[in-house]
C-alpha cells in the first residue's frame, strides 16, 4: 500500500512497516501525536522519533501490522 494508506491504517490504530525494511522488527506507531519508530521486542515504552524520508513517501511496499 502507499504512504497515505499507511497513515490511514495508523489513524485506525494499527502499525505500519515497509516490506523492503532489513530489519523486520521495526514498525512506525503513533505516539503523542508524532509518528514514532519501534522495535519489536523491545519495551514498550521505548520508541524513537522516525523522521521520513522521500523514499518512504513515494514507497507503496508499506503493510500494516
Amino acid at each position: 500500500m502507499t504512504f497515505t494508506d499507511g497513515i490511514k491504517e495508523i489513524l485506525l490504530g494499527k502499525n505500519i512497516t515497509r516490506d523492503s525494511w532489513e530489519d523486520k522488527r521495526h514498525y512506525i506507531l503513533m505516539r503523542d501525536y508524532l509518528l514514532q519508530l519501534h522495535k519489536a521486542g523491545e519495551d514498550k515504552e521505548l520508541t524513537h522519533p522516525w523522521i521520513l524520508s522521500e523514499e518512504d513517501l513515494v514507497a507503496e511496499d508499506w503493510t500494516a501490522l
